[in-house]
């Protein structure tokens, strides 16, 4: 282990259970604050997480003290822990305290439950158990009750690893003794996760990370929570070659995070070991080792616009009035059936310009299934654009196309034409006004993705265009609730 490394180890430890102020560690270990918030960010630490193990190592000393023989509050009065804290954190642990024996110890009341119980389990009455022991019969009867619910357990006290088992919102020991208690008795996960007064979800995953093959084991459950808080974790992506694989080829892709952890999650179940979150992906992109998993990808830019600020809105003068634009083909004419994206074939298309102004791309992207096509045009002009567009709504796909909506652009002069020869219902939007198409815009950006603003279009084959097309309508979309384009557009053939 390199003296950097050791450094680092020595400045997790200290921070984790050092109680005096963090730049006096740092100045006793000679750390710059640069390098340990670096540190801290890469291990995940924090200021919460910093008092929690503080609080944690407390009451480990109070938990030996008591355990020694100490009485409960002469051990929290020399360590300085609040009584009310102690008194709960015991109980959660299984040491059942009776608050009235104010100078007893957790062993003793612990020894004197167990006693108890044993009576009423041979047939004494709670009042016969609490007399031997010197406690009310209601005393015993609460014992009773709560340790055959599970919330008292009177087994060894746990290891410190173990103590630290069920802090703020987690499931504890005593949950899962209970759990397992219900279970047998033939409770519901809905039912359980009422008694518990935890979401039904929660209840559901522990049952099955504790189940094993002769059914749900509360004390391997336990074991397997203790294992799963070990710090620090090794990372799922550079443990599983094949998990990381796939998400340096969705990057590659132009796939957001977002995108490939849900398009995995789809594939291969959540959970899994084939499961990812896009949070976790981020933190390999750009914070993990400076970034390391960026270094394995051919892509460059994080943000798709590649901007730092907001585009101002345009101010320009509304467009003057376009004669072949009827009143018939006025977005305001268009059936609000289109709007909900309930019925497919319903279309958007706009053009995309390249360098110099003279070629670009035709863009149709479909409302409900987001398939996209592109084709090039050499050149942009009415007759040339209107029918390439005859020509892209030929085959299979003309029987899903019913309306078209189109910018204003003088390349749809000739739109009876199109209307004419597809059947196809053209309506276009109100000067400046892009939102009316959002489907089309938003393909737009994403083709801007592969081809930047000043890209020569003259150097596109129709091979690369298809390329293009075929990347965006093979990417998961979260709107499909992570389907594919192609995949949705291919039911409509069906």
């Amino acid at each position: 282990m390199s003296g950097d490394e050791k450094l680092r180890e020595r400045f997790v430890e200290a921070y984790l259970h050092d109680a005096r102020p963090v730049p006096v560690i740092l100045k006793e270990l000679g750390v710059s604050k640069v390098q340990a918030r670096a540190w801290r960010q890469s291990e995940g630490l924090n200021r919460a997480r910093r008092q929690r193990s503080l609080v944690d190592k407390q009451y480990q000393q109070v938990v030996a003290l008591v355990e020694s023989g100490r009485s409960v509050l002469s051990a929290i009065e020399e360590v300085g822990f609040p009584q009310r804290l102690a008194y709960r954190y015991l109980a959660q642990d299984g040491l059942e305290l009776v608050r009235g024996n104010r100078g007893g110890t957790a062993q003793h009341d612990r020894d004197r439950i167990a006693q108890a119980l044993k009576l009423v389990d041979a047939g004494k009455s709670y009042k016969q158990a609490g007399q031997v022991v010197d406690r009310s019969a209601d005393t015993v009867k609460a014992w009773h009750h709560d340790h055959m619910s599970g919330r008292l357990i009177l087994n060894d006290h746990p290891t410190e690893s173990e103590s630290k088992v069920g802090r703020g919102k987690r499931l504890i020991r005593h949950d899962r003794i209970e759990i397992a208690y219900l279970l047998k008795q033939g409770h519901t996960h809905r039912e359980i996760a009422a008694q518990l007064g935890r979401n039904q979800s929660t209840i559901s995953r522990e049952i099955a990370r504790g189940m094993t093959e002769h059914g749900y084991d509360a004390l391997v459950a336990q074991k397997r929570a203790v294992d799963r808080l070990a710090r620090p974790k090794p990372r799922k992506l550079d443990t599983n070659p094949q998990l990381r694989a796939l998400v340096i080829e969705g990057l590659n892709t132009k796939w957001s995070p977002e995108q490939i952890s849900n398009y995995l999650a789809r594939c291969f179940g959540k959970g899994g070991d084939m499961s990812i979150s896009h949070e976790t992906i981020y933190q390999a992109l750009y914070i993990q080792a400076k970034g390391a998993l960026r270094q394995e990808l051919k892509v460059e830019k994080a943000l798709r616009s590649g901007r730092t600020g907001r585009k101002p809105q345009s101010r320009l003068p509304a467009r003057g009035n376009r004669s072949w634009i009827g009143e018939d083909y006025r977005i305001s004419k268009r059936p609000a059936s289109v709007e909900d994206r309930a019925v497919p074939g319903h279309w958007e298309g706009d053009l995309i310009i390249g360098q110099g102004g003279t070629t670009a791309l035709v863009t149709c992207v479909e409302r409900s299934t987001r398939y996209t096509m592109i084709r090039k045009l050499d050149v942009h002009d009415s007759a040339t654009t209107v029918d390439k567009l005859i020509e892209m709504f030929t085959g299979k796909i003309r029987n899903i196309t019913k309306t078209l909506t189109w910018d204003q652009g003088v390349e749809l002069a000739q739109v009876d034409k199109l209307s004419i020869a597809r059947g196809l219902a053209v309506y276009f939007c109100d000067p400046h006004s892009p939102w009316q198409r959002p489907t089309n815009e938003n393909t737009n950006g994403l083709v801007r993705d592969f081809l930047p603003k000043g890209s020569d279009f003259s150097t596109l084959t129709d091979k690369d265009v298809q390329h293009i097309q075929d990347l965006l309508n093979g990417r998961p979309r979260k709107v499909l609730d992570w389907y594919k384009p192609e995949e949705k557009i291919q039911e409509l053939f069906k």
